[in-house]
C-alpha cells in the first residue's frame, strides 16, 4: 500500500487502482454497506512490515469475489477472492478481498467494475506475470521497491539466518528501480500516459498524474 499512501498523501488527481488482501477492511465495508463511508485501516494483513493506510473511504460496491482469469495457462479458469469490497479515496480506488489470487490477470479489477483502460495508473503485485495481460494496454511500466517482506531485489534484505553468500550477485551493486518509501517489494505501476521524458523524476510525474513516488526514478522503462 506504499503506492496507494502516497497518491492519498499528495492528494493525487491521477485516477488510480490498487488491490490489496485485507479481511478486517472488507468486513467493515459489508458492515457500512454499498455508498456509505467509514475510516479504513488497510495493509499489513500478511506482512507487518508492509505500508498500512488510515483514511477515510466510500464502499463503490461489495462482491462475492468470483471472477475469471484471462491469462495465457489460465484462461477460463474460475478464481475465488472471497468477499471484497471496492472503496474510494479521493481519485483511487482500491479492491480489498479475503484471499488475494492471480494480481498480474487484469480480470482481478475488471471483474469488479474497474476498468484498467479507464484509469491513469494501475498497480500490480506482480513480477512478470502482469506483461501478457498488459503489454498491449499501459503506456509506461514502473518497477517499484516499497517495505515488506517479499523483495523484488533480495540484495537488499536483511539475512537473519542465512549469510546470503549463494545467493547470485550477492557481492555485486544491487539493481536500481524505483524506490518507494525505501522498502524492497515490488509494485509494477502501470500508466496509460505515453509522453514522460526519459530523464523525469516520479516526482515530477506525479505532479502531472503519471507516477507515484517523490525519488527519481532509476528503474528501466519496459517497452510499450
Amino acid at each position: 500500500m506504499a503506492v496507494a499512501r502516497r497518491l492519498i498523501e499528495r492528494k493525487s488527481t491521477a485516477r488510480s487502482a490498487n488491490v490489496v488482501s485485507d479481511p478486517a477492511a472488507v468486513a467493515l465495508a459489508f458492515e457500512v454497506g454499498v455508498g456509505g463511508s467509514a475510516t479504513f485501516a488497510i495493509g499489513g494483513h500478511a506482512d507487518s512490515t508492509a505500508v498500512r493506510i488510515k483514511a477515510v473511504g466510500y464502499v463503490r460496491s461489495l462482491h462475492d469475489g468470483e471472477f475469471r482469469q484471462e491469462l495465457v495457462g489460465h484462461g477460463g479458469r474460475v478464481s475465488q477472492l472471497g468477499r471484497s469490497a471496492v472503496l474510494r479515496f479521493g481519485a483511487l480506488d482500491v479492491l480489498v478481498c479475503h484471499t488475494i489470487v492471480a494480481p498480474g490477470d487484469p480480470q482481478i479489477y475488471r471483474a469488479f467494475g474497474i476498468e484498467p483502460l479507464m484509469y491513469d495508473l494501475v498497480v500490480v503485485k506482480a513480477n512478470t506475470s502482469f506483461r501478457v495481460g498488459y503489454a498491449n494496454i499501459a503506456g509506461e511500466v514502473y518497477e517499484a521497491d516499497t517495505p515488506g517482506v517479499a523483495a523484488a531485489d533480495l540484495l537488499r534484505l536483511s539475512f537473519r539466518k542465512h549469510s546470503g553468500g549463494s545467493i547470485p550477485g550477492r557481492t555485486t551493486q544491487p539493481s536500481r528501480r524505483v524506490p518507494v518509501s525505501g522498502g524492497p517489494r515490488q509494485y509494477p505501476c502501470l500508466s496509460n500516459r505515453r509522453s514522460i521524458g526519459s530523464d523525469s523524476s516520479v516526482e515530477h510525474l506525479i505532479g502531472r498524474g503519471y507516477a507515484v513516488d517523490a525519488e527519481r526514478q532509476r528503474g528501466k522503462r519496459r517497452p510499450r
